[in-house]
């Protein structure tokens, strides 16, 4: 048992002694929020809160956690963060980094037409709350507020997005299927699988590369989409580390982030059917786990601007995005439904037996699958 575990289980016993005192929980709840366990941490808070209502602090830190919590609904956490800002002074030191987290969850959930003008209105009301601040705080800067600022300003671009030299990148039956048992690609699936299964079961083992060397380029978004050309994944070269400057790459999500920290980690699938790693840094943790949530899913269509291709610390090829605003999300309806995890075939109409949620157009895709992609590792 480590200290922090020690900690937790004197401060359990302190609970358990003094249940009336807020400290011990509010205590215990703050450790299991570095501790990575949000949900214990979430319960801990909800607990404080019955003993001090409308704490401004412990209100703010329940509506941190709900960010946090994976399977708790945007609009749950917004309504947190509105509650409090109803008790908070405006001129608390929280209450900017709030606006800039409800505008971000805005953007997260970009169902609903007006998101983008309440994120943008939660935006401007940070950055008047920012000017209020004492101060020893000022300038107030934070990552929300950076990559709500770089999401608004691509918004603002996106104007001509029409010129965009977009392809479907839809895996159809057109797609060679020799692809499917291409080396390359089963190891790289195989992998991304066996890393989720040691972050679920926290097992030890082989050693999951999630980052890239420090980079000798810098990626960002273009300053206008006017002029950007289509290309694919066979036409970058995977030996040279070089950002493709005015070039535009189409791809869908293949396999879905098991993490956010240093960067989130994607499997990509261009209209070729060929597979490459995605790896999406400077992505705050609440942001990126409601991304990964809501946002980069199965099947999902995306444009990446500038795209960097270049090696990563195991010596294999990458896509590396440094500046969120140069991807381009298409939306609900240019997403693949339904995408057999091994072809990536739209609507197949065949699930998993065992955990319900995987698709397959056919029983040798999902042979294929359970036997060499590694489905069995996930599959729960």
């Amino acid at each position: 048992m480590n200290s922090l575990e020690s900690t937790i289980a004197f401060l359990t016993v302190c609970i358990q002694k003094y249940p009336k005192s807020h400290f011990f929980l509010e205590l215990r709840g703050s450790l299991y929020d570095f501790l990575g366990k949000f949900d214990q941490g979430l319960a801990d808070v909800n607990a404080t809160l019955q003993l001090v209502p409308n704490d401004v602090m412990l209100l703010y830190d329940r509506a941190a956690m709900l960010r946090l919590v994976k399977h708790v609904a945007l609009n749950e956490t917004i309504a947190a963060y509105k509650r409090f800002f109803e008790y908070s002074p405006i001129d608390h030191r929280k209450v900017p980094e709030a606006y800039y987290a409800v505008a971000s969850c805005y953007f997260v959930d970009n169902a609903p037409e007006n998101n983008f003008q309440l994120s943008e209105e939660y935006y401007d009301k940070g950055i008047e709350a920012g000017k209020k601040q004492l101060p020893c705080f000022l300038p107030y800067e934070s990552n929300n507020k950076l990559m709500v600022s770089n999401l608004i300003s691509l918004k603002s671009k996106s104007k001509n997005i029409d010129t965009l030299p977009l392809t479907e990148p839809v895996i159809d039956t057109q797609k060679p299927q020799s692809r499917l048992t291409d080396p390359r690609r089963t190891d790289m699936i195989y992998s991304h699988r066996e890393s989720i299964a040691q972050n679920r079961k926290i097992l030890l083992g082989k050693n999951i590369v999630t980052h890239t060397v420090k980079p000798r380029l810098h990626q960002n978004s273009p300053a206008s989409f006017i002029g950007l050309k289509g290309i694919t994944l066979r036409e970058m070269n995977p030996l040279k580390d070089h950002v493709y400057q005015g070039y535009v790459l189409s791809v869908i999500i293949f396999e879905q982030s098991p993490i956010v920290e240093p960067s989130i980690w994607l499997l990509i699938e261009d209209e070729n059917g060929d597979l490459e790693r995605l790896f999406i840094y400077n992505t705050p943790p609440p942001e990126g786990w409601q991304l990964i949530k809501h946002t980069y899913t199965y099947g999902a269509q995306l444009s990446i601007l500038n795209p960097y291709m270049r090696m990563t610390a195991d010596q294999k090829p990458a896509i590396r995005i440094d500046d969120v605003s140069s991807i381009i999300l298409h939306g609900d309806i240019h997403n693949v439904k339904d995408m057999c995890r091994c072809c990536g075939q739209a609507n197949a109409s065949c699930v998993c037996g065992k955990c319900k949620s995987a698709h397959y157009c056919s029983k040798e895709c999902q042979t294929l699958d359970w036997k060499q992609y590694g489905h069995k590792l996930i599959c729960s």
